[in-house]
């Protein structure tokens, strides 16, 4: 079988040739440079929110309140440190086994406050009397 093979000059590209490789040329480009821009180096993964939020409502501080200023207490810890307590309408008070009000915790009250805590700040999601289980457990 004989290898065809053109002789003479070629023709001059028509406009629709010329359509058709811009359009192959750009999605080429396009295409390299989605590939360029992922990384192969493997990303940290993130922790999952609710282990986040876990460990967040984990934290907790216990002392005494020392000061009541509406939804804003002060606590003196047990490790010395003095925080500000900043209560919310979601806060809740004491526990299911011990219900208990925020009118009920005065100064001088000992507490035991769980939340956020940021610096000597704490967001309080839950207040309570501290308890028996509470005094071996240290303040952040």
């Amino acid at each position: 079988m004989a290898a065809l093979t053109r002789q003479g000059p070629r023709p001059a590209p028509t406009r629709a040739r010329l359509a058709s490789a811009a359009l192959l040329a750009t999605a080429i480009g396009l295409a390299a440079s989605s590939c360029s821009a992922s990384s192969n180096a493997p990303s940290a993964p993130a922790a999952p929110p609710a282990a986040t939020a876990r460990k967040q409502a984990s934290q907790h501080v216990i002392g005494q309140i020392t000061a009541v200023n509406g939804s804003s207490w002060t606590v003196q810890g047990k490790n010395g440190k003095t925080y500000t307590v900043s209560l919310t309408a979601a806060t809740k008070f004491g526990s299911k086994k011990h219900p208990a009000a925020q009118d009920q915790f005065k100064v001088g009250s000992p507490v035991r406050v769980s939340g956020t805590i940021t610096g000597t700040t704490v967001q309080a999601t839950d207040i309570r009397t501290p308890g028996a289980a509470d005094s071996a457990t240290p303040n952040p």
